[in-house]
């Protein structure tokens, strides 16, 4: 049990000599500590010893019950006189350790940012990116306590989520507000954006390990057969991506073979090997013929060779593979549906009736990865945020591993890591 030594405040404290034996049989003859008219430097001492004139000045006397009074009010004690052997020093430390935290708020109470109201300091960090938003959280905390506020964030992430050039299934903002996840806004937009994944990915070294001892591992034998479709490459202004893909010469996709179709002449294509080695079987399904599509009556659903329309038992109408196109879904690994990026407009209701009737999963299973290439005829052309894109396929119910991501017909830019991704995510299985 702690020790309670009585202290009496008002009685005064001396240093002087001891005056035993004319300071001679004291065993130190220096200046010691007289307290109740004994001297501590020799315990057997009992003589009472003469009172002597203070040699402290009074201002040390003062300082010291100036310290205890303030022990005291710190401890919440205001009669008892004792003190708690020990408690002095640890009220000490205590003082000089919340003198230490608090030179950080002292500097910062002398700036003028410090003053300014939370408005101000918000829209000033508006300014900057997610980058210099995560520098400035580690200048001092009340910068950190305002770079990491939930408003200041989910307006950044309104603002950029329109650049960002790929959204993915793990990607999408959306999916995190929805089940109302307890990650942060900051957290949310650190996962889903492109670029700060990118700098992860580049900056972590585990990330190049792992696909250091990716390098040694047996690569699978089989290529993954890969079916393209939409409305994209009927369009007049992003028909030339398969162009630019099956027939011109390209230093990225390198033309390995031709594979015929087995399924009434469905899937026929091509065989590709990217620059990374990895292979895949690409074929193309189109609605029609061009000279069909020019037509003035044709309709893109009555008039699709890949789908059918029927009616169930209540008379509502249902869109169905037609039965070749049905054989050759249920042999493919992954599907890409290409679509006109330019305008909204090129994404309506009755052009993406082959997606869901292709997606079903009597036809596929739902392991099977869907990408979405966003295209424009090239960099001078309006584009449609990836956002709008999953909004308007409603990609967010998908049961499945998709991705959206922008590609430019005029030099492929965005394809080659789109079928890199589709290739991964196939070989998952």
């Amino acid at each position: 049990m702690m020790e309670i030594i009585p202290f009496d405040i008002s009685s005064t404290i001396y240093l002087g000599q001891c005056n035993t034996n004319s300071y001679k049989s004291c065993s130190n003859s220096e200046i010691c500590l007289q307290t109740q008219n004994y001297c501590t430097c020799d315990s057997s001492q009992e003589e009472t010893i003469s009172q002597e004139t203070p040699i402290v000045d009074q201002t040390v006397i003062y300082a010291f019950k100036n310290l205890v009074r303030k022990y005291k009010k710190q401890m919440g004690d205001t009669n008892d006189i004792s003190i708690v052997t020990g408690g002095l020093q640890q009220y000490l430390n205590k003082k000089a350790l919340k003198k230490t935290e608090t030179n950080e708020d002292i500097h910062q109470q002398d700036s003028l940012f410090h003053n300014l109201p939370l408005d101000c300091k918000l829209h000033i960090f508006s300014y900057l990116g997610p980058e210099d938003l995560c520098r400035i959280s580690a200048v001092c905390r009340d910068w950190y306590f305002v770079s990491e506020d939930s408003i200041l964030w989910k307006e950044l992430m309104d603002r950029d989520v329109k650049a960002w050039n790929v959204i993915g299934h793990k990607t999408n903002p959306a999916l995190y507000q929805e089940v109302q996840s307890d990650w942060s806004n900051k957290e949310i937009y650190l996962r889903c954006s492109p670029h700060i994944n990118q700098l992860m990915h580049k900056n972590d070294a585990v990330f190049s390990f792992t696909d250091f001892l990716k390098s040694f591992l047996p690569k699978k034998s089989w290529t993954p057969k890969i079916a393209m479709f939409g409305p994209g490459l009927e369009s007049d202004l992003t028909s030339g991506l398969v162009r630019k893909i099956l027939y011109d010469h390209n230093e990225h996709m390198e033309r390995t073979g031709l594979v015929s179709g087995q399924f009434e002449g469905v899937g026929s294509g091509w065989c590709y090997k990217l620059p990374n080695g990895q292979t895949f079987q690409l074929s193309v399904l189109y609605s029609a013929s061009k000279q069909q599509r020019t037509q003035k009556l044709w309709n893109r659903v009555e008039g699709n060779n890949l789908i059918q329309i029927n009616k169930d038992e209540e008379g509502e109408t249902i869109v169905e593979l037609k039965p070749a196109v049905r054989d050759f879904c249920r042999s493919v690994d992954a599907f890409v549906f290409v679509v006109d990026g330019t305008s909204l407009d090129n994404l309506k209701a009755d052009e993406i009736y082959e997606l869901s009737a292709m997606l079903k999963e009597r036809w596929s299973d739902t392991h099977i990865p869907l990408l979405v290439m966003s295209c424009i005829p090239n960099s001078l052309s309006p584009r449609l945020p990836c956002i709008k894109v999953v909004e308007a396929l409603n990609l967010g119910n998908l049961n499945r591993p998709w991705q959206v991501r922008d590609c430019l017909v005029e030099n492929l830019e965005g394809v080659i890591d789109s079928f890199s991704w589709l290739i991964e995510q196939s070989q998952r299985r």
